[in-house]
């Protein structure tokens, strides 16, 4: 079989600072600059990335679900933040069935987007 397995554990992330590092809190990003600080490249950085997990762990829920909340589909960019929130509650609502998102969503719009 050619090309990578479909299961199996999912590549580490790279080594290096977090891409997210601006978006942290300003006395997380001194400590995750501080882990990192005397990484070279090239070298295992398997201690780094779990010391950077606890630092995000620490961090309250909500500041973590602000850094990594995926963005909103384009045309809800735009919308006023009550709007953007109602939707961000139904892709965030994980007692919502993944198959009845779409429909809850298409509902949504229908009653916000098109008055």
């Amino acid at each position: 079989m050619i090309g990578r397995p479909l299961t199996g554990p999912p590549h580490p992330p790279p080594c290096g600072l977090p891409p997210f590092i601006d978006k942290l809190p300003a006395d997380a990003q001194v400590k995750v600059r501080e882990v990192w600080k005397n990484y070279k490249q090239g070298q295992d950085c398997n201690n780094e990335h779990s010391q950077t997990r606890q630092i995000m762990h620490s961090l309250p829920q909500e500041v973590r679900r602000k850094i990594f909340r995926p963005p909103l589909p384009p045309p809800l960019m735009k919308a006023p933040k009550d709007v953007q929130d109602k939707f961000r509650a139904i892709f965030e609502d994980r007692s919502i069935p993944f198959e009845s998102k779409a429909k809850r969503v298409h509902e949504l719009a229908q009653k916000v987007l098109m008055h």
